[in-house]
């Protein structure tokens, strides 16, 4: 639980999607969410992190779509 949101270091994070076949990750993404004045998050339009077995590690990747 956050008692206080103050900066916007406490109000950040990230979702993680994977993509899988039956033998292993194929893909995975990241997208920055941040919380509201309610708590409840909102998703940014912030580029983030992410990896295929095809591109290898990307460090700014759109962002995921709602």
């Amino acid at each position: 639980m956050i008692d206080l949101m103050d900066n916007p270091a406490q109000a950040r994070g990230w979702a993680l999607r994977l993509h899988l076949n039956a033998h292993a990750v194929q893909a995975w993404d990241t997208q920055v969410v941040n919380l509201d004045e309610h708590g409840l998050p909102q998703a940014s339009k912030e580029a983030s992190a992410c990896w295929s077995q095809h591109t290898g590690l990307k460090n700014a990747c759109k962002p995921i779509a709602p």
